[in-house]
């Protein structure tokens, strides 16, 4: 029921919008940032429940490190898509392509300790 609330708002939003790129497309564009913020920040809060079962889930294991891991790349990917959107509606396409190419290396950088592991899990089963 909260996604239906949520885009009938953005639908009033996005009419908002569209009646500002007539009268100021400087306006218009700081307003589009605002409601994209404000579905990211809605998004989230939608995943609190699981945000808390998955961190209830790596309290009870040996591999707490890996679960950080994997929140840490999530959130890599929600900001940098976020990020990237707000660029390609802003006419900057090529910062959204940095934008995408930097989360992608720090998602890499973040997952150098997960990859070691599988590597290392990989060379005990091959031996």
């Amino acid at each position: 029921m909260d996604v239906i609330k949520l885009i009938s708002i953005v639908i009033c939003c996005l009419m908002i919008i569209i009646l500002l790129k007539k009268v100021s497309a400087d306006y218009a564009l700081f307003a589009s940032c605002l409601v994209n913020i404000s579905i990211t920040l809605f998004s989230l809060g939608i995943l609190i429940p699981v945000f808390d079962f998955i961190n209830n889930l790596s309290g009870n294991t040996s591999h707490k490190a890996l679960y950080g891991i994997m929140f840490k790349s999530a959130g890599i990917c929600m900001l940098c898509t976020v990020g990237a959107e707000i660029c390609k509606d802003s006419g900057e396409a090529s910062i959204a392509s940095k934008i995408t190419l930097a989360g992608k290396c720090t998602l890499i950088a973040y997952a150098l300790p997960l990859i070691k592991e599988v590597f290392g899990y990989a060379q005990k089963f091959m031996e």
